[in-house]
């Protein structure tokens, strides 16, 4: 018979994907999500099988996944619309042309 120790794991590992997967996002890197189904599958299916006396006793944990799953799907979403925005900073492309001594460069004509 399965006891709460084994899922806990599960639960835990799947959350460690989801600060990891954060971190790394919030550091401008791409983040491969292939690994935390698979965690949160095991996570589910161990709940199922548990008693539900067990299963109770992990609800603290699932209710902090499921934030954590939370927060992650917002920080996905605000970088995908960052890289959907098309229009370029305009204060990157002057200093991009700007001189070295922050001249406007050779394309103003003001």
């Amino acid at each position: 018979m399965i006891t709460a120790d084994p899922v806990r794991m599960d639960v835990d590992k799947a959350s460690s994907l989801v600060s990891t997967a954060r971190r790394l996002l919030g550091e401008g890197r791409q983040v491969d999500l292939s690994a935390l189904e698979g965690k949160v599958h095991d996570a589910c299916h161990g709940i199922a099988a548990l008693p539900v006396h067990e299963g109770r006793v992990l609800l603290p944990d699932l209710e902090e996944l499921m934030t954590a799953l939370d927060d992650l799907t917002a920080d996905l979403t605000a970088q995908f619309h960052s890289m959907a925005d098309p229009r370029p900073d305009a204060g990157r492309v002057a200093r991009a042309y700007a001189g070295p001594d922050g001249d406007k460069g050779p394309y103003d004509q003001g």
